[in-house]
């Protein structure tokens, strides 16, 4: 791909001092830069290493498999007015919701009953994470930069176990999706059946690929935001999850505050469907805006996933 080239160059290094500071050969890099794939963790060094945070985002909105076929990385005019408008719905349907998530949520606890409301939203919560998440990706491959945590990859896997309760995840699904071995899921799925039973183990991780299959094969569409938020080495700084219901709660009782002024920028920032100079600080107001409110919905949903896989 030749943008890890460019980068590369820009940032003045050589392909062999390069490759020997991302900790790769250099034949490795020259195939990557030839039009071979890194994997995510190895793009997050590259980032760091060629000072080019762009790369991260130019990762997830054209070349990662979630997102690299809703093609706004090429969409004109219209495209990105229709996502906008679709990111306004949404956001106003969650904003009428609001009431309701706020009697839930403002005691920092959910009950089971509470759980049933809470499913009832399921749809809303997901239009509002896959269509924030859309535009906000549209305006990182445009210039904004991608929020970023501040932790590593590593120290949120070691904090929270996501990398280890995975496979355990993903073994659950199998099963509430009728497949009572993983012989027969990994036939049907095209998988090698000891690459399934070690991806269930947590051995291994999946790739993206595999996860979309998986996808599909168990009809769980949030299966993508999950590997994302618990897996993979950029999404889980840039689009991370909350186990904690304290926590959860009061993600989603702020980015219920802040609807209003998402709207707001709505209006304002994107009547001509681009990002122009004048425009970038309002931009990256948005996006860091848009990236709490896909944290608190893709947390809530994360919890009723769990809640309703542990049945």
């Amino acid at each position: 791909m030749p943008i890890w080239k460019d980068s590369r160059i820009a940032a003045g290094l050589t392909q062999s001092a390069a490759a020997q500071q991302l900790y790769i050969s250099a034949p490795q890099l020259s195939k990557l830069e030839a039009g071979r794939i890194p994997d995510a963790d190895l793009i997050l060094r590259m980032a760091a290493l060629y000072h080019d945070p762009k790369l991260i985002s130019r990762y997830c909105a054209d070349i990662c498999p979630f997102h690299r076929d809703d093609g706004l990385q090429n969409a004109d005019l219209s495209d990105v007015r229709a996502t906008c408008d679709a990111v306004a719905a949404s956001v106003t349907a969650l904003q009428h919701l609001g009431t309701r998530l706020a009697a839930i949520l403002e005691d920092g606890e959910i009950d089971c009953e509470e759980q049933t409301t809470l499913e009832a939203m399921r749809p809303t919560l997901q239009r509002v994470s896959q269509e924030a998440n859309e535009l906000k990706l549209w305006a990182c491959h445009d210039g904004v930069p991608l929020p970023v945590d501040g932790k590593s990859a590593a120290a949120l896997a070691a904090a929270t176990g996501r990398t280890s309760e995975a496979g355990a995840y993903y073994a659950r699904l199998r099963r509430k999706a009728g497949w009572s071995n993983y012989h027969e899921a990994a036939a049907a799925a095209g998988m090698d059946r000891d690459r399934l039973s070690r991806i269930e183990n947590s051995q291994i991780t999946p790739r993206p690929e595999e996860i979309l299959t998986l996808s599909a094969l168990y009809h769980t569409p949030e299966l993508p935001a999950y590997y994302c938020a618990r897996q993979c080495p950029i999404g889980m700084q840039h689009r991370p999850v909350s186990d904690n219901t304290a926590h959860i709660s009061l993600a989603m009782l702020s980015s219920l505050y802040h609807i209003s002024f998402i709207l707001d920028d709505l209006r304002h920032l994107l009547a001509d469907g681009q990002i122009t100079p004048d425009e970038s600080a309002g931009w990256s107001t948005l996006v860091n805006r848009l990236n709490s409110l896909i944290f608190a919905s893709d947390s809530l949903l994360a919890f009723l996933d769990r809640s309703t896989s542990d049945k």
